[in-house]
């Protein structure tokens, strides 16, 4: 009997044994279990953290594009404004050119029908070809560079002068028209 309570003994200590391990292997199973679902859980974290991430990317992407946008349409309607602006500017250059032209090419037939006068002895006839060069003169004289028009001043005063003395002298008209022709001639250039 020694020999089966002996036995006994020890295939129920093997039991036990046994026993205990399965409940450890139950464990530790139940243990890795919970990590893979928490391993899980934190996979799923992270991919909700990059799908975030990637609206953020995409929000920051649409804003910046919207911005570029926003600055290209204001770039091109400075240059559109800017070419307005230098083409008004050329074109009142030319206009204003193109009065002086017809200002000097006026004035030029008034001095030369005066010089045509003064030579033919025609002084009163000189004198209303005349007038006609003092009035082109009053509104071309705006246009023109003050050294240039304090010269041109002094001979329409000189052939003014002389064309209104009791007894003009063709010789020094007829020079002062020379130089007057010259002077607006000038301004041609």
């Amino acid at each position: 009997m020694k020999r089966f309570t002996s036995v006994f003994a020890l295939g129920l200590a093997a039991a036990l044994s046994l026993s205990a391990c399965g409940t450890a292997t139950d464990t530790a199973a139940d243990v890795g279990g919970a990590a893979v679902d928490a391993g899980g859980a934190a996979v799923d974290a992270g991919g909700a953290a990059v799908e975030k991430t990637g609206e953020v990317v995409g929000g920051a992407t649409d804003a910046a594009g919207k911005t570029v946008a926003a600055a290209g349409d204001a770039a091109g309607t400075a240059a559109t404004g800017a070419k307005d602006a230098v083409a008004g500017a050329a074109g009142g250059a030319v206009d204003s050119v193109m009065a002086m032209k017809d200002g000097v090419t006026g004035i030029g037939t008034s001095i030369t029908s005066t010089l045509d006068a003064v030579k033919s002895g025609d002084f009163g006839a000189a004198q209303e070809s005349f007038s006609s060069v003092e009035t082109s003169w009053a509104s071309l004289k705006g246009m023109v560079p003050a050294e240039a028009a304090t010269g041109i001043e002094a001979k329409i005063a000189e052939v003014s002068t002389g064309l209104t003395a009791e007894k003009p002298d063709a010789a020094a008209l007829t020079s002062a028209l020379g130089g007057l022709t010259d002077l607006v001639g000038g301004l041609a250039k």
